[in-house]
């Protein structure tokens, strides 16, 4: 109690450094104490942090906010505060530490799942937002592929193409990206767009695929033809493969065409 009413007497002095300092120790001590909740203290320290501007005191300031954001789950702002640590202090010899901070948040939520919590329609806003901070090769393309995984899940197929369009036109060649092409078809073909599934799987074909990979594309590829009413070329697509999935789809195939001997023998 005897350290709020210093701190109360400090802010009512004639020193606009000792009322900045005594304003956010005692806002961090009330918290502390519980008298003053989280959201509070965000809001107090985000009206003080313009009340003195452009040193070590704003950049602090700032930090701690990142940090409350962060344990208040609100990673978005936790991202925005950052940000604006790294443009108002770029001189700063603490900015590489800001951007790997950054970096950190957003693994956290789109590689360790804290973008699970979120709405999809917030997730993919975040993602677009903060997009230059996707890292390349392994760890970025994970992150896409379980942000589009979540995307389909919910039924926002456009967004989740719209995704990995992106990732098959700009991170990935050879294999990798006949991978990717392959599960971007099934997105078409989910959104009822067997043609853009046609499409993508031809753009995204490679000599270097796996008999595995292969196959799989071909299934895919087969059950294009079949929404667009070609039957014929899709059984021949999968020629002799015997695997449970193909039999199962060849079954599929003739029964929508209505070749109820061959749907038969197939079963």
């Amino acid at each position: 109690q005897l350290a709020l009413e210093q701190y109360k007497a400090a802010e009512e002095g004639s020193s606009r450094l000792y009322q900045t300092l005594a304003s956010r120790a005692r806002f961090e001590l009330e918290h502390e104490m519980g008298d003053v909740a989280t959201a509070d203290l965000i809001e107090n320290l985000e009206q003080l942090r313009y009340r003195w501007r452009g040193d070590e005191i704003e950049l602090g300031i700032l930090h701690r906010l990142a940090d409350l954001y962060i344990d208040q789950d609100n990673y978005g702002d936790a991202l925005r505060t950052l940000k604006l640590s790294a443009s108002y202090f770029r001189d700063d010899p603490g900015v590489e530490q800001v951007a790997s901070r950054m970096n950190d948040v957003f693994a956290e939520l789109f590689l360790n799942g804290a973008a699970d919590d979120l709405s999809p329609i917030t997730a993919i806003a975040l993602f677009d937002e903060f997009s230059n901070l996707l890292p390349p090769g392994n760890r970025g393309d994970e992150m896409i592929r379980k942000l589009a995984d979540r995307l389909v899940s919910v039924d926002l197929l456009d967004q989740a193409a719209l995704l990995l369009e992106r990732q098959v036109g700009f991170r990935l060649a050879g294999p990798d990206r006949a991978k990717v092409g392959g599960r971007l078809a099934l997105v078409h073909l989910l959104n009822r767009s067997p043609q853009e599934a046609l499409q993508v799987l031809q753009d995204t074909n490679s000599g270097q695929l796996t008999r595995e990979l292969q196959a799989s594309r071909r299934r895919l590829q087969a059950r294009a033809l079949t929404e667009l009413s070609r039957p014929d070329e899709a059984i021949v697509l999968l020629g002799a493969d015997m695997s449970e999935e193909s039999k199962q789809l060849r079954a599929e195939i003739y029964w929508r065409s209505e070749n109820w001997t061959a749907a038969a023998n197939a079963i």
